[in-house]
């Protein structure tokens, strides 16, 4: 159950509630979802179940309607009360995989799983989140949406950067524009990446990182929670690789 701040388990007792999606990202979550006439969708990460009640809300509202949960913590961790959410609120259209999503995933693809849209907001670590990627895209339909929670964390903005230079996968959306960075970092900025302008492709990828290259703000990626679309095949050769 949720109140003002606080969850309660199933014996009643008060425990504060954090790790969750805010608001503004739950109810983007929703429209995206309903946007696009969305029913099967998954999630790596539940804690207390927030972006899960937003999730499953918003597919209700289409036939056959599935959403797919993993976490391995979510009886130790977050005592339960992510599911406890789900069932209180009376939804029946999703089920729990109780594994960490580096096993999840790959039975989840080999047992053939098409889903439409997923989260990753699982364990924020930059290998761990590029691992769920690389699963989510093949569980993933053409035309379906991947929404990676907590951008502002630097390993999370360096998987969607790298993501985003996948020639099938584009920005569609995201949520909390960043602050405004100082005088001094803009002009710093502008002054070295004239000064990359003017050097061989291959010795800006050497001395100047991608982020210099390429703010955030010039590719339109912007705190908290990000969305990419995928628009079909991956296309990329055995040896593909771009600086992020």
């Amino acid at each position: 159950m949720l109140t003002s701040g606080k969850v309660l388990d199933e014996d009643g007792n008060e425990l504060p509630l954090h790790s969750n999606v805010k608001v503004e990202d739950g109810q983007r979550i929703s429209a995206c979802i309903e946007r696009y006439g969305i029913s099967r969708t998954l999630e790596v990460g539940c804690a207390y179940g927030v972006s899960s009640l937003y999730i499953c809300e918003a597919i209700s509202k289409q036939p056959n309607p599935h959403h797919t949960i993993i976490d391995p913590g979510q009886f130790t961790d977050w005592h339960g009360v992510g599911v406890r959410n789900l069932r209180e609120a009376g939804f029946d259209c999703w089920e729990l995989i109780q594994e960490p999503s580096e096993l999840a995933l790959p039975a989840l693809w080999k047992s053939g799983l098409k889903v439409q849209f997923a989260l990753i907001d699982g364990w924020h670590t930059l290998d761990q989140v590029l691992l769920d990627f690389f699963y989510v895209d093949r569980l993933l339909e053409d035309g379906g949406i991947v929404a990676f929670d907590d951008v502002g964390m630097a390993s999370i903005t360096r998987v969607v950067r790298y993501v985003m230079n996948y020639p099938n996968y584009r920005l569609v959306g995201s949520t909390k524009k960043r602050l405004p960075t100082s005088i001094k970092r803009i002009v710093l900025g502008s002054v070295l990446r004239r000064l990359a302008a003017m050097l061989p492709s291959h010795i800006q990828e050497e001395y100047f990182s991608a982020s210099l290259l390429k703010p955030l703000e010039q590719i339109g990626l912007v705190d908290r929670c990000a969305f990419l679309q995928k628009s079909g095949p991956d296309t990329r050769s055995w040896d593909w690789y771009v600086n992020f």
